[in-house]
């Protein structure tokens, strides 16, 4: 018994097309540019992304953990001021140790784990909250906190309704460096356990394509950026008594010391540059009432007009 089978297809073989980079071969990838915004688009869903909210979970993470016992010995050594020197000692050699190596001597204890991440990460925060934290607390007048006595409040109460809310600029400043810090240091944790923007970074040197690591970079940057400016905005709505407290003491041609100076020896002097330019725009708001006499002038004289209504003219008899 025969079977007659059908003739096969004729012709050269079928090689099946995988396709190429996007763009072709003579395009962005396929030519290894420094920034292709079509990989970029391509592998946003399924890289750059999920790599980006690892990242930012590892940073909440560690700077909760770190704030919240930073909060806690910064209260200890307010109270008791001899805790200050053994967790100042401790959280500044921590800090001083390279992150890629105290993520390494963490290995043969937590393993390649993400509890290594953290750790490191919670440890590299602590002497930044703690010295902030301590020294906004210490900053509140002390005449203030005497006030506070005689009215009869309670220390948790001086704590919660004085303390805190005057020392908040400080906390504030503190957990700023704290979360750009970790944001930056957690692209080298990516080294032990492949988790946030690190991994992009790292495997884009690797295998030596530079837009991976270009916009990986990019990225953490931005996040950086972005972070601290949401902290100053959230800064400025829980202290508006201190943008009121600075129109308040705005006083051109007088020192701190109260001695009259110059424009330029308070420009020279050691202040913050958005302290100069509010100074420099005081110049501008107050020269009307400086010329009407309302204010000094750089000399520290006040200004006087020579029909003033309360001058009193004054006859040869």
């Amino acid at each position: 018994m025969s079977f007659a089978l059908g003739p096969l297809a004729a012709g050269p073989p079928v090689i099946p097309n995988y396709g190429g980079p996007p763009g072709g071969s003579h395009g962005c990838i396929a030519r290894n540019g420094t920034f292709c915004w079509g990989w970029v688009k391509g592998h946003w869903g399924d890289i750059l992304q999920p790599r980006l909210l690892e990242h930012l979970e590892l940073t909440v993470i560690a700077v909760g953990i770190g704030f919240a016992i930073a909060f806690a010995a910064a209260l200890l050594a307010h109270r008791r001021q001899w805790f200050e020197t053994p967790f100042s000692t401790f959280s500044a050699f921590l800090y001083t140790i390279p992150s890629l190596a105290l993520f390494q001597l963490l290995v043969p204890f937590t393993g390649l784990t993400i509890v290594t991440i953290e750790i490191g990460l919670v440890g590299y925060t602590l002497l930044i909250l703690f010295r902030n934290i301590l020294e906004g607390l210490r900053s509140v007048p002390r005449d203030v906190l005497e006030a506070a006595h005689g009215m009869g409040l309670t220390g948790r109460q001086i704590l919660l309704r004085i303390e805190l809310p005057l020392a908040l600029p400080a906390i504030s400043a503190g957990v700023r460096i704290a979360v750009v810090t970790t944001i930056s240091r957690a692209t080298v944790a990516a080294y032990i356990t492949p988790l946030g923007l690190g991994q992009p970074i790292f495997y884009g040197l690797a295998t030596d394509f530079t837009t991976e690591f270009v916009a990986t970079a990019a990225l953490a940057i931005a996040l950086a950026i972005v972070a601290d400016g949401l902290l100053v905005l959230a800064q400025r709505m829980l202290t508006p008594w201190a943008r009121a407290r600075r129109r308040r003491h705005c006083r051109i041609g007088h020192s701190p010391n109260g001695q009259a100076t110059d424009e330029s020896d308070i420009l020279e002097q050691p202040f913050l540059r958005h302290q100069q330019r509010q100074r420099r725009q005081c110049l501008g708001t107050n020269h009307e009432s400086r010329r009407r006499g309302g204010l000094p002038d750089r000399r520290g004289h006040r200004s006087r007009h020579p029909r003033s209504q309360h001058s009193i003219p004054h006859y040869r008899h």
